[in-house]
């Protein structure tokens, strides 16, 4: 090959070169002016994971649980109580002596009266006294938190919802018109920090205690019977070891 074509075909390479190169540029270009044409709004506001020198800008809280205290009004439903009232309202308070661990008081009072099911039983012909039984009135716990998951979700541009999710673990007494038997409750739950102070929360409990069994003796007051049964005494009735589950909405703040 003589050294005229030689010259020719490595003119052609620079000539590719420096046209790939100048195309690249007007594409930045144009890129970056189309981009300046988009208002604010019209830009992408899903949360990404930012690459930066110290990861610990990533992991920075908007909310703290170091030396502060909790408090928050609930209400509670036992999804599996047959005789009694299933409704509860509680309160509790809390201190955090670390970002993962606190613990406090829970008390809670039961609603009055009897459950849908024991009224039906009460007036149909059998006449079931599930009243004569000893009633739940209250509990008291003393629990432990444990937080298990810290995040954040970004609802928009301006908006970082924060959540955690959490065990706590509680002992305490459940109290009857006759004597205060014992409870111990696990519960997992949800915490979302609509502020820094002020959150709601969602937990579901496993209960296993010591109660009442209503249908231990013979509550049957049927006029039919002869002779017609007389009602046990509230002492009479005997105890049973249960398991429950309960559903739990909360309100509170944190500070």
């Amino acid at each position: 090959m003589s050294l005229v074509q030689n010259k020719l075909i490595l003119s052609l390479k620079v000539l590719c070169v420096l046209t790939v190169c100048v195309l690249t540029l007007v594409g930045t270009n144009a890129t970056a002016q189309e981009i300046d044409q988009f208002t604010e709004s019209d830009l992408p506001t899903e949360s990404v994971m930012p690459l930066v020198d110290y990861p610990e800008m990533v992991l920075n809280k908007n909310v703290t649980f170091t030396n502060k205290w909790s408090i928050s009004g609930s209400y509670a439903r036992v999804t599996d109580e047959m005789f009694f009232n299933n409704n509860l309202l509680g309160v509790r308070a809390g201190f955090g002596w670390n970002e993962f661990s606190s613990a406090g008081l829970i008390f809670q009072s039961w609603g009055t009266g009897l459950s849908d099911y024991s009224k039906v039983f009460q007036a149909n012909s059998a006449e079931l006294r599930v009243d004569a039984a000893p009633l739940p009135q209250s509990q008291f716990f003393l629990y432990f938190e444990q937080q298990y998951f810290y995040g954040k979700i970004s609802l928009a541009k301006e908006l970082v919802n924060t959540f955690v999710f959490l065990g706590r673990y509680s002992g305490g007494l459940t109290k009857y018109e006759t004597a205060s038997l014992p409870h111990l409750n696990y519960t997992l739950g949800y915490q979302a920090y609509l502020t820094k102070n002020f959150f709601v929360e969602l937990t579901l409990g496993l209960s296993v205690h010591q109660a009442y069994n209503p249908v231990g003796v013979n509550i049957r007051t049927s006029a039919t019977d002869s002779p017609v049964n007389v009602l046990p005494a509230k002492t009479d009735f005997p105890k049973k070891v249960q398991f429950s589950q309960t559903l739990n909405l909360a309100a509170g703040l944190l500070f």
